[in-house]
């Protein structure tokens, strides 16, 4: 018991006649309390009165420091004497002394749920951190094959796309079987007469990489070849970043690499695109046909003809060292990375 039964408890209640002599033979908690308490709604009408009774009490004890005693008579009362189940029912327990108290089976069935819940919910996240891992350690197999190898073997068989201009990039492989492993009869860039635009007819090829070649063997095709091979037989992989901005300017500007034909001192397309663009005029190199498309919000934007344009003169610089790689050129064409400025240009001295 958590109190002492006495006069100075709550109102001067000892017994059960004391009770029914301050409240009456009947009062609200008689008839809220007396059935089965295992219902929420009885259980809280119950509650309800035992509240409205506990008032009454206080008011005649005159004391508010006893009501906890006197909630204590009024819970002893309504499990003991008024409950028709008895005090030691499931629903009066549950409901005046606020304990739970369950049937072992639904205990136990409950137990059994919340236990396989638990479970299920360990099992999934052990399974997705499993599939996780191998994932995780496929990717760093195919990164370390990649890495070893330098191809990437499980995008082999389709070539890939670049995402800006939709251009397909080609493996070397696909091109050595559509060219004959580079047969001469089936050089890439033929014109209508078909002649190979070739600067060197492969004799950078037989150079190491990142080694010169000097030769007194001068072979290649008229406007194709980079001056330092021209005039002094050197021969690098710069010089056929050369001949690839060459070929870039006669696309875009629709002119030969080599004019005879031409009355002023602009033989060289080189010289001729790149006079144009130091004066500020750029759009004058494109060719009309490009010009006249540019009209079109989606085909041939202004930017990008001027990027090529731009590319074009930067790989057909004069000086070696402006010029830069072919993979450099790519990213450039593609928008990957910004066209430098470009350097300006030494007084052309090519002859051939």
């Amino acid at each position: 018991m958590q109190f002492v039964i006495s006069l100075n408890t709550c109102a001067g209640i000892q017994t059960l006649q004391d009770w029914r002599q301050k409240l009456g033979n009947e009062t609200i908690l008689d008839s809220s309390c007396r059935d089965d308490l295992s219902d929420l709604t009885a259980c809280d009408a119950c509650g309800y009165a035992a509240l409205t009774v506990q008032k009454e009490l206080v008011s005649i004890d005159g004391n508010a420091s006893h009501s906890n005693n006197c909630f204590y008579f009024i819970v002893l009362y309504g499990a003991g004497i008024l409950n028709e189940f008895g005090p030691e029912s499931n629903s009066a327990v549950t409901c005046n002394f606020d304990i739970n108290i369950l049937p072992k089976s639904h205990k136990n069935g409950r137990s059994s749920l919340i236990y396989g819940l638990v479970g299920g919910l360990v099992a999934v996240v052990v399974i997705f951190c499993l599939v996780g891992l191998c994932f995780w350690w496929d990717r760093k197999k195919k990164k370390q094959k990649i890495g070893e190898s330098g191809t990437n073997p499980f995008e082999s068989r389709l070539p890939r796309r670049r995402p800006n201009t939709g251009s397909v990039w080609f493996k070397l492989s696909d091109l050595e079987k559509a060219t004959n492993n580079f047969s001469i009869n089936n050089l890439i860039g033929r014109d209508a007469n078909m002649r190979a635009r070739v600067a060197d007819f492969g004799l950078a090829k037989q150079s190491r990489e990142g080694q010169s070649h000097l030769t007194t063997r001068v072979a290649g095709t008229h406007g194709y070849l980079a001056p330092e091979y021209a005039i002094y037989g050197q021969l690098t992989e710069k010089s056929d970043v050369y001949s690839f901005g060459i070929v870039i300017l006669e696309i875009m500007c629709r002119r030969k690499a080599l004019d005879l034909s031409c009355l002023d001192s602009h033989l060289l397309i080189t010289d001729w695109a790149w006079s144009l663009t130091k004066e500020g005029n750029v759009g004058l190199v494109l060719d009309h046909s490009l010009g006249d498309a540019m009209s079109s919000e989606t085909m041939n934007p202004t930017g990008d003809m001027v990027r090529f344009v731009l590319v074009g003169i930067l790989c057909a610089h004069a000086t070696v060292a402006f010029r830069p790689t072919i993979m450099e050129a790519l990213k450039m064409l593609e928008g990957d990375i910004e066209v430098p400025v470009i350097p300006d240009r030494p007084i052309s001295t090519y002859s051939i």
